[in-house]
C-alpha cells in the first residue's frame, strides 16, 4: 500500500483514507472500553473492600482479583498497541505475544471460572453437573490456548502505512483458527446460558439463589453471546481491505466481561453475607410461612 500511496494514485489515496478511518475507530473502541472499565473499578471499590478484600482467601477470591486487576492492568498497558502511530515492529510483535498468551490467563481463565462456579451454585448438590461444568471449562480453555499459541507463533507483522498503529500491520496466517478462537467463548457462554435458564425455569419459585443470579447472569450471557456472534460476523463478512475492523469489538468484549462478571460476584457475596444465608441455604427451597 505504501508504494501505491507514494505514487499518489486515487485508488491508493482512497484506500489509505479508509484504513485511517478504521484505525481511528479501533482507537475510540480501545480507549472507551478502558475508560468504562476504570470507572466501574472506582465506583465499586467500597463493595469490593467489604465483600472481597475482607473475606477469607479462596479460589473465587483469587480468580476475582486476577480477573479484575490483571485485566485492568493489561488493557491499560496495551493501549499503545491500538493508539500510538508508527511504533517499532519489535514492540508490536512482543505486545502481540503478551496480549495473546498472558491475556488469556488474566482474563479468560478467571472469568470463565467464575461463571462456572456461579452456575454450579444453582446445582449445588448435583455431582454429575459439577463434572460436566469442569469438562466444559477445561475444554474451552484448552481450545483457546491452542488457538492463541498458533496465532502468536505464525502471525505475520509487517510495517503499517505511515501514521497507523501496530494493529494495522498484523496479518493472520490461519483464518480458520481465528474463527474457532472467536466461536469457542460464544459456544461456552451459550451452553452456560442454557443450563442457567433450564435451572431457573425448573425451580423458579423454589431456589432463592435464582433471584440473585438471574439479572446479572442473564445480562452477562446476553451481552457476551451477542457481541461474540457480531465479532464472528464481522470477521467473515468484511473484505480484506477492511480487516482492521475484525477486532473492533474485542476490547469492549473484554471490558464488559470483566465488569459483568465482577458485578455478579459482588452482588452474590453481598446477598450471601446477610444473616442466616450461605451457598447451601440459598440453593435449597425456603420454608414458606403463611401471613394471616
Amino acid at each position: 500500500m505504501s508504494t501505491s500511496l507514494e505514487n499518489g494514485t486515487p485508488d491508493a489515496i482512497a484506500a489509505y483514507i479508509q484504513v485511517s478511518s478504521d484505525n481511528q475507530a479501533n482507537k475510540y473502541s480501545a480507549v472507551a472500553s478502558y475508560t468504562v472499565l476504570l470507572y466501574d473499578v472506582v465506583i465499586t471499590l467500597d463493595s469490593e473492600y467489604e465483600f472481597v478484600w475482607k473475606s477469607q482467601i479462596s479460589l473465587g477470591m483469587v480468580m476475582y482479583v486476577v480477573m479484575r486487576y490483571g485485566s485492568t492492568a493489561l488493557l491499560g498497558i496495551g493501549l499503545p498497541y491500538f493508539i500510538w502511530p508508527d511504533f517499532p515492529l519489535k514492540f508490536c510483535r512482543i505486545w502481540l505475544y503478551i496480549d495473546s498468551l498472558i491475556g488469556a490467563t488474566l482474563m479468560v481463565i478467571p472469568v470463565f471460572g467464575i461463571l462456572a462456579l456461579r452456575t454450579y451454585a444453582l446445582y449445588y448438590h448435583n455431582k454429575t453437573f459439577k463434572r460436566v461444568l469442569i469438562l466444559l471449562y477445561v475444554l474451552v480453555i484448552a481450545i483457546l490456548i491452542v488457538c492463541l499459541v498458533i496465532e502468536a507463533a505464525d502471525v505475520k507483522i509487517q510495517r503499517a502505512p505511515p501514521g497507523l498503529t501496530c494493529l494495522m500491520g498484523v496479518v493472520p496466517n490461519h483464518n480458520h483458527v481465528l474463527i474457532v478462537q472467536y466461536s469457542a467463548p460464544v459456544a461456552y457462554n451459550g451452553l452456560i446460558f442454557i443450563l442457567t435458564v433450564s435451572r431457573i425455569l425448573s425451580s423458579w419459585r423454589n431456589v432463592r439463589i435464582v433471584k440473585v443470579i438471574l439479572r446479572d447472569c442473564l445480562l452477562y450471557y446476553t451481552v457476551m453471546v451477542v457481541t461474540g456472534i457480531a465479532s464472528i460476523w464481522l470477521f467473515i463478512s468484511l473484505p480484506i481491505q477492511r480487516s482492521a475492523l475484525n477486532e473492533i469489538l474485542v476490547q469492549p468484549m473484554r471490558a464488559l466481561s470483566v465488569i459483568l462478571a465482577s458485578r455478579l460476584v459482588l452482588r452474590l457475596r453481598e446477598y450471601v453475607s446477610e444473616p442466616s444465608m450461605s451457598l447451601s441455604t440459598l440453593s435449597t427451597p425456603p420454608n414458606f410461612e403463611s401471613n394471616d
